[in-house]
């Protein structure tokens, strides 16, 4: 085919046209392109990546991604104290002398919720700084204990609560740096409601929410005072409340204000997720967590966003000696047995936020 020096020209103009559109893209300015890519969520950041050269140079400069936390082993004796860095895979080993001897009670922003059995006394650490602050004792402490945030933020809530008898519970609060004695107040429920043995408790607008032994979920407003057994129906997960199998464990956990409830066969079988709908008075079953990622341990369990890598879109088990993630949904492989690795799990190893420049 002979082209005539018009259609030449008029092709040559439309290459210049579509090559000129494509530099468009690339020709936009370093500022407004990073204004841009600030603004997405990680998975979208990933894809603009993928656009050109600028494009990529740009996500990668602004990509941040949610630091997970690191995993805390407690050993039986001394005082070397594990921790394992989920994100690179290395562990690092702190020397605690603070710490010997002493049991976790939970976990929260960096913080360690202690309790020393020989005196009873309770104290936070952070074993990071080597920060201790000495609390108030509270006769006889339930296991059942939480805090609401950080010890030196100034609006730090103690809470614990224990059932006195089938219409009461009796709750203790302390608010930290304020109040130089627990508060314990009864109340009455129309419900019975039993503590887990282990915490199953959680601070989500303004208010702690406690799972009970049988799935019964409540709510306490340190602010007003109150105690409510909220009208929702346990989430549907599959074993009998009053024929316990003990090969079930369960974990409470918040996200942007979201309760999540996380049950787990053998700790690393099948996981059932559900976020509890207020609006609703429902638990929806999730089958996706839609990038979100859970950390869950018997003692305190948290999330984040934007986790990467694997850890993305799973939930992350705490288990001796290894650790576990899995994407849901999964199907339980022969692999996935547990070989009797949960002996010492629920009380050796805790999810803790670590400091950045750590």
């Amino acid at each position: 085919m002979v082209l005539t020096s018009a259609k030449r020209r008029m092709l040559s103009g439309n290459a210049e046209e579509e090559e000129g559109r494509d530099d468009t893209w690339s020709a936009l300015p370093t500022e407004i392109l990073n204004m841009i890519t600030s603004r997405l969520i990680l998975e979208d950041n990933v894809r603009a990546s993928a656009v050109c050269k600028s494009w990529l140079r740009s996500a990668v400069s602004v990509r941040v991604s949610d630091r997970p936390p690191w995993l805390m082993y407690f050993p039986k004796a001394g005082d070397m104290y594990e921790f394992f860095d989920p994100s690179s895979l290395e562990t690092s080993i702190l020397e605690l002398p603070e710490l010997n001897g002493c049991l976790v009670r939970y976990s929260n922003d960096g913080w360690l919720l202690m309790q020393n059995p020989r005196s009873d006394s309770l104290f936070f650490f952070n074993p990071f700084t080597r920060d201790l602050i000495d609390l108030p004792t509270l006769e006889d402490t339930p296991f059942t204990i939480a805090f609401s945030s950080a010890p030196t933020s100034g609006n730090c809530w103690l809470f614990t609560g224990r059932p006195l008898d089938v219409g009461q519970a009796e709750i203790s609060t302390l608010l930290v740096g304020m109040e130089t004695e627990w508060t314990t107040e009864l109340y009455e429920t129309e419900l019975p409601f039993f503590f887990e043995n282990q915490n199953k408790i959680v601070f989500s607008n303004d208010r702690f929410y406690c799972l009970s032994s049988i799935d019964w979920i409540a709510a306490f407003d340190p602010f007003l005072r109150s105690w409510e057994i909220l009208n929702v129906n346990p989430p549907g997960c599959p074993y009998n409340h009053y024929h316990t199998d003990k090969g079930w464990r369960k974990f409470l956990a918040e996200h942007e204000g979201e309760v999540i409830a996380v049950f787990s066969r053998n700790g690393i079988r099948n996981p059932h997720v559900y976020r509890l709908d207020m609006e609703h008075s429902r638990w929806r079953n999730t089958k996706n967590l839609e990038g979100m990622a859970i950390f869950a341990s018997s003692l305190s369990s948290q999330t984040r966003s934007n986790v990467a890598g694997q850890m993305r879109g799973n939930v992350c088990l705490a288990n001796p000696g290894y650790f576990r993630s899995r994407r849901l949904p999964w199907s339980a492989d022969a692999d996935d047995v547990d070989n009797g690795c949960l002996e010492q799990w629920p009380y050796s190893f805790i999810w803790i936020d670590a400091p950045k420049n750590f």
